[in-house]
């Protein structure tokens, strides 16, 4: 499964990016308007990703399962 954490590079977005590597399998892109430190886990990628720009909103690679946004 692949998940997408809009802002998950913030305090909160972090803490459901750490609960999800936790409690999960999943590959996590985190995407924001700057990009995130990756995880030493391998399993998050980060992206940066500007919402109010469309064409940002492809930039994430293939289909996430689920997103959420901090």
């Amino acid at each position: 499964m692949r998940v997408l954490v809009v802002g998950g590079g913030g305090f909160f977005g972090g803490l459901l990016v750490e609960e999800l590597l936790k409690e999960t399998e999943a590959d996590i892109v985190v995407g924001g308007r700057r990009e995130a430190v990756a995880s030493s886990a391998g399993r998050v990628r980060s992206r940066r990703v500007d919402l109010d720009s469309p064409g940002d909103c492809g930039a994430a690679p293939g289909r996430a399962n689920g997103s959420y946004s901090s």
